[in-house]
């Protein structure tokens, strides 16, 4: 017997009841992906609870408000039941902050930006954070998600986010803000669903 077709659902003709679902499996993942990496760092992380917002095809880094502003990036495909894709970013601040915490640094002491290891460290931080957001959403929705290898982006954000995101159609884009001590925004985890995952994620909410 063939698996049931998954309903196609355009972002933008969601309701409020679809989209309050799908922020509530971002807001599984949010919470999975501060716990993992709060123990990474042996510090205390916050994270907003995921905004929601519909993004025209092209338009991802307008809606976004991503700007010219240097960040360090990291981007992921994922595949499985229900395709996203993921871009994890961190402001200056937030990476500067992130990476000395990794790396035993004194508080504030100026770190080699191009180094590898503050490059690398920052790469197992995403992965960290991807990694324990797909299985909070996963658990969710009793299904498997598998991120890509690691793509990482220096430079403007606005770069990253077209980047990242490149030939998506109209999504549904779900954004948390990552917090660390003393650094209010310290970066975010931005999740565009593909359309059919849309169809798919909502689906096994109303099954459960």
């Amino acid at each position: 017997m063939n698996p049931p077709r998954t309903l196609q659902l355009r972002p933008g003709a969601l309701t409020g009841e679809q989209i309050d679902a799908l922020r509530t499996l971002g807001a599984h993942g949010t919470h999975d992906a501060l716990r993992a990496l709060g123990a990474l760092l042996a510090a205390p992380v916050e994270g907003t609870h995921p905004r929601a917002h519909v993004a025209p095809r092209g338009l991802i880094d307008k809606v976004l408000a991503a700007g010219p502003e240097e960040t360090f990036a990291i981007h992921f495909t994922i595949e499985g039941a229900a395709r996203m894709r993921q871009l994890i970013h961190f402001t200056p601040v937030g990476a500067m902050l992130m990476a000395g915490l990794l790396l035993g640094a004194p508080v504030n002491a100026p770190l080699d930006r191009r180094s590898a290891v503050y490059q690398s460290s920052l790469a197992e931080a995403g992965n960290i954070i991807v990694s324990s957001y797909l299985n909070g959403v996963g658990a969710a929705v009793g299904l498997t998600l598998l991120p890509s290898v690691p793509h990482v982006i220096e430079g403007p954000l606005d770069r990253a986010a077209r980047t990242a995101f490149a030939e998506m159609d109209e999504v549904i884009l779900l954004v948390t803000d990552l917090r660390l001590p003393g650094v209010r925004i310290a970066g975010r985890i931005v999740t565009a669903i593909e359309e059919d995952g849309v169809g798919r994620l909502l689906s096994l909410v109303r099954g459960r």
